[in-house]
């Protein structure tokens, strides 16, 4: 989200955080980017979700220390739906819980869903019909295409068409470093290499992607436009440490 609003999107967000330093600064931080938060809301008494990364220079690799708070979730009764309505995307990262409820009412009132898939699973697979921009990990990729991942970018067409037949009218799959792929019923298969930098911290990469992809959909661009500008910005991104920068 705040990839999108810095690229000059008008967001808002949903949730639920505590009351605690860490839940005051998300709030704020979110205020500060210029993101919609009139539906995240302070509980009292309770503490926030929090991850940790440690990049690892030398190896490239990274550990995420996650703890879980004790805020509960977000439920369908808090949220005011009628700003859903007025919004012309809805992005959500997964297909439980709430986030199923909102593509529920997406759906009802013909608001595009954008997805940012990173993990594959069975809801997933089992919603994808109601998922106009399906735009996934390399990982979601291997699940749902095992033995295909080592395949040249541009012979990934059939994979992304076979998404396009379960219902989205865009798939695209991020490869990292290799690049990124796609498809639209209307512009048809292109495939991108990444841009060449050099990578300090891959850490917040996807993200990046997926606010900067959505922010140009928002201008009009084609799905191509957005994929290479989504690459270019994801590839600023890991040029200097942490999610943010």
């Amino acid at each position: 989200m705040v990839a999108a609003a810095r690229l000059g999107a008008n967001c808002a967000i949903a949730g639920k955080v505590g009351d605690d330093l860490y839940g005051k600064f998300c709030r704020e931080d979110f205020l500060r980017h210029g993101i919609n938060v009139d539906q995240m809301s302070l509980t009292p008494g309770c503490t926030t979700d929090l991850g940790v990364v440690l990049s690892e220079r030398s190896s490239s690799t990274r550990t995420i220390l996650y703890r879980y708070g004790s805020t509960p979730s977000l439920r369908e009764e808090d949220v005011d739906w009628s700003a859903l309505k007025e919004s012309r995307f809805l992005f959500v990262a997964q297909t439980t819980g709430i986030s199923g409820t909102a593509m529920d009412y997406a759906k009802k009132w013909n608001i595009p869903v954008f997805i940012d898939a990173d993990t594959y699973s069975d809801s997933l697979r089992q919603r994808i019909g109601d998922i106009t921009y399906f735009v996934a990990s390399e990982f979601v990729f291997n699940a749902m295409f095992p033995g295909h991942g080592d395949k040249p970018l541009e012979d990934m067409e059939p994979e992304c068409r076979e998404i396009l037949s379960l219902g989205p009218e865009v798939a695209v799959f991020t490869f990292g470093s290799r690049g990124c792929v796609g498809c639209s019923k209307q512009e048809g298969f292109f495939s991108l290499p990444a841009f060449r930098v050099e990578v300090k911290d891959t850490v917040g990469a996807g993200d990046v992607f997926h606010g900067a992809f959505l922010a140009m959909l928002l201008k009009g661009k084609s799905i191509r436009e957005c994929s290479r500008y989504a690459s270019g910005t994801s590839a600023i991104k890991c040029t200097f440490p942490g999610g943010r920068a």
